[in-house]
């Protein structure tokens, strides 16, 4: 039995190929594999951030049907009320696979004592921030109990002018949760009862929680989480570690064809002559992650963000 180990580019205008140890194909994998989670962490966040932009679209949407339809009927309430369970179930969805996802991932690539302290942060976030609670459990009772969504409120109002042809209509459309109507559930009373109390402090809070609120509340702490795992990764070195990996594998071939391009290059392992374990190479992993924490943003100051139609 013969193991062999190569670097080599398979393209038409290329046989460039590079022979490699053992411990360098093992270095390649550990190295290739790290960066494709963290960009599963990446692109799981960002499938959370469009499906927030989803929610707030599809608010907007039933805010210009109601406006040029002038729909009142129980059709359209119904209607309107699954929309909003089913884009709030995707979003909450989503937001579990990310948590999944982090905590599958961290002690991957940064150890089991890092996922205690990664869990560690998540549980103060939770204990700040009361919508983060209550969308989490929101999250479980729509998994298995009841739609997200069980009110929702639709609204017109003129804002004043000293001129009256220049008074300006607004519209609001408000899906909304009643705690009241949960506590039947068990995992329900505590919160249930930690919002009466919080009513009791603030009258000014409605009976009924305002959906989009906790929402982007929830929104924000996700991306709380985010920062966390992002600065582990900062502080630990292992993105810029495994990127110098995969550049000294990529370099040589550079050196031999140029960098006008670096598709097909694969790092293999050959048994006997027979390819038994492949990983793709490319520059483009490390640019990948830094594309994704460019774009997909920490959150901030949603709740105070207020769309008019």
């Amino acid at each position: 039995m013969t193991d062999q180990y190569r670097v080599v580019r398979h393209t038409l205008s290329s046989r460039a190929r590079l022979e490699i140890t053992a411990r360098e194909f093992h270095e390649v994998v550990r190295a290739v594999d790290g960066l494709g989670r963290v960009i599963d962490i990446e692109e799981a966040y960002d499938i959370l951030i469009s499906n927030y932009m989803e929610y707030e679209r599809a608010v907007a949407g039933i805010l210009i049907e109601e406006e040029v339809r002038r729909r009142i009927s129980s059709e359209a309430f119904n209607q309107d009320r699954r929309h909003m369970s089913r884009v709030t179930a995707n979003l909450l969805s989503s937001a579990r696979l990310f948590r999944d996802i982090a905590d599958n991932v961290v002690p991957k690539l940064l150890g089991r004592k890092a996922l205690k302290e990664f869990r560690d942060e998540k549980a103060k976030v939770a204990e700040q921030s009361f919508p983060y609670r209550f969308m989490e459990e929101l999250r479980n009772h729509s998994q298995h109990e009841h739609f997200p969504v069980t009110g929702i409120s639709y609204g017109a109002n003129w804002l004043g002018h000293n001129d009256e042809v220049k008074a300006t209509r607004v519209h609001t459309f408000k899906p909304s949760v009643k705690p009241h109507l949960l506590k039947a559930f068990p995992r329900f009373r505590n919160l249930a009862a930690e919002y009466e109390e919080m009513r009791e402090v603030d009258p000014a809070l409605p009976e009924g929680i305002d959906l989009t609120l906790f929402v982007r509340h929830y929104v924000m702490c996700m991306g709380d989480i985010l920062v966390v795992l992002r600065q582990m990764l900062q502080r630990s070195g292992l993105i810029e570690a495994l990127n110098l990996t995969v550049e000294s594998m990529v370099q040589p071939f550079i050196d031999l064809d140029g960098n006008a391009t670096l598709m097909g290059i694969e790092a293999e392992h050959l048994r006997n002559g027979e390819v038994v374990d492949r990983r793709h190479l490319g520059s483009e992993l490390g640019s990948v992650v830094a594309h994704l924490q460019k774009e997909n943003r920490k959150l901030v100051n949603l709740h105070r963000i207020q769309f008019r139609l």
